[in-house]
Formats: structure tokens, C-alpha cells, sequence
């Protein structure tokens, strides 16, 4: 639980503009306060729940679920270089860094999901094994799978509404302005299977 509340802290004290794939040149006001750990808040519940510590590919098909839930990157930029210094405080393992940043080897942590040639596939073999009576996609109106794609794969296992939702573009230079901030779409597939 230490260890949870620390990585939930440090984005609060971060000297980054969103990711650590890259620090600012000069010191955020945050990045220089003392770190203080917010404690977590538990919630008792009825319900049990398991979590699991793997690759999700690993366990599309051991699991058998009501809903299904996937956020999969829409880019080619992969999570674990963006994400590499929690990672690191996770692991608490010394790893061997290399640039600026310090980031660790994550060869063995691509996603399918950020390559073109293989997104498609992986979504297919996702909707295909996994045991689900709903498949959420959660996706980006701009990813690398086309909606036309999408919709093409996911149709072949069940029945599937697309809900679009019209979010602002992140834009980090536009010092708020959202007048000149265009927008993008939240798309939301959901699949009911048919089997």
C-alpha cells in the first residue's frame, strides 16, 4: 500500500508537462514542493474481485467475464517509455537506463495495439478467443485502425453499437485557448456477443 501511494503522489511532483518521456528544462513550482504521500481510502464492498499482474494478451482466454474493457493505445507511441520511471518505482529493480531521461529497456512491453500492421489482428484475436458477453472498445476517432476496419471485425462475432463522443484536442502550446483547439472523437464500440 506504501508502495501504491507513492506512484499515485509522484505525477504531483513530476517535472514533466504529461509523461516522462521527457522533463522540462526548467523546474515546474510543483517539481521543487516537499513530496508528501497521500494515504489510499478503502471502500468495503460484497463483491470479490481478482487482479492480475500480466499481459492481458496472456489472458483473453482463462478468463470469462460480463464486460470486457479495452483502452488500447491508437498511436504508434508505445505506454512504456511514457511511463517508464513508475515503472521503475514499481519494480524497485536498478535497471540499466540509457538518455536523457533515464529510460529502461522495454523491448518485451510493446503493444500490438501501436504497430499498423498488427492492431487489427490483435483486436480480431481479442473478440475472437476472449469470453465476454460485452466488448467495450474505447478508441480514438484519429487511431491507427480505421473505424471502417473496426467495425468490419467486430461485426463477425456479434451485434455492436458506435457511440462518438466530441472531445477538444490536447494542445500543450495553446495556453488554454480553446478557440483554436479543434475537435476529436472518444469513440465507444460495444459488441454483444452472440456466443
Amino acid at each position: 500500500m506504501l508502495l501504491a501511494s507513492l506512484i499515485e503522489s509522484v505525477p504531483f511532483y513530476a517535472n514533466i508537462s504529461g509523461v516522462y518521456a521527457a522533463f522540462l528544462k526548467k523546474y515546474d513550482p510543483r517539481a521543487l514542493k516537499s513530496l508528501e504521500i497521500k494515504p489510499f481510502s478503502f471502500y468495503s464492498g460484497t463483491k470479490s474481485h481478482s487482479v492480475y499482474n500480466k499481459n492481458s494478451m496472456e489472458l483473453i482466454n482463462k478468463l470469462n467475464v460480463d464486460v470486457l474493457y479495452l483502452d488500447p493505445p491508437y498511436n504508434q507511441r508505445q505506454y512504456a517509455p511514457n511511463y517508464h520511471l513508475l515503472e521503475t518505482i514499481a519494480l524497485y529493480d536498478n535497471p540499466k537506463i540509457k538518455g536523457v531521461t533515464g529510460m529502461r529497456d522495454y523491448k518485451n512491453q510493446k503493444s500490438e495495439f501501436c504497430n499498423k500492421d498488427t492492431a487489427l489482428e490483435t483486436l480480431e484475436k481479442i473478440a475472437k478467443t476472449a469470453k465476454y458477453k460485452y466488448l467495450i472498445l474505447s478508441y480514438n476517432s484519429e487511431g491507427i485502425m480505421p473505424e471502417k476496419d473496426i467495425l468490419s471485425v467486430l461485426g463477425k462475432y456479434g451485434k455492436f453499437n458506435l457511440k462518438n463522443i466530441d472531445y477538444l484536442r490536447f494542445k500543450s502550446n495553446s495556453n488554454g485557448d480553446s478557440k483554436h483547439k479543434k475537435t476529436i472523437q472518444e469513440q465507444l464500440y460495444v459488441l454483444k456477443s452472440v456466443g
